[in-house]
């Protein structure tokens, strides 16, 4: 096998098993926005019934400053909830990064193996090209020496 083919070989093994690294990464990026766009709707029909549970109460408070009071615990409680949901979704991308970090180094690794193992069968064919008309030139002028 000369070294273009074998550099083909290399080449082809490398496409074959790209698909996989790219379904990895697309699996990864679709689970990652479910996640993200429930954890986002959840909040919001959170807030949001906190809202109206707030206008409920408020049509009940008898001064003020109970509706002040009111309105404080339901901006903590929703404050509490948004905070809460960043953390979670600060925890989830980091695990997210990391699981691309992993998919990333196999690929790279992979791509470094099969990298390495196409120079060293370049270094080879060169080799032999070289050698073979050093062998073959070496006779006519050991002929002519004689």
């Amino acid at each position: 096998m000369d070294y273009a083919e074998r550099n083909d070989e290399h080449h082809e093994a490398i496409q074959r098993k790209r698909p996989g690294f790219c379904q990895k990464i697309g699996d990864l990026n679709l689970k990652t926005f479910e996640t993200l766009a429930t954890k986002q709707a959840e909040l919001v029909k959170s807030c949001v019934e906190m809202g109206t549970k707030n206008a409920e109460a408020a049509t009940k408070v008898k001064d003020l400053n109970e509706l002040t009071a009111l309105q404080q615990e339901v901006t903590r409680a929703c404050g509490e909830k948004w905070v809460a949901n960043m953390r979670e979704a600060t925890e989830m991308l980091t695990s997210v990064r990391d699981e691309l970090t992993a998919i990333m180094e196999e690929a790279a690794k992979y791509t470094q193996e099969k990298a390495e193992q196409a120079v060293e069968a370049g270094k080879k064919v060169a080799t032999a090209a070289v050698e073979k008309p050093l062998k073959q030139s070496k006779k006519p002028l050991l002929k002519w020496l004689k």
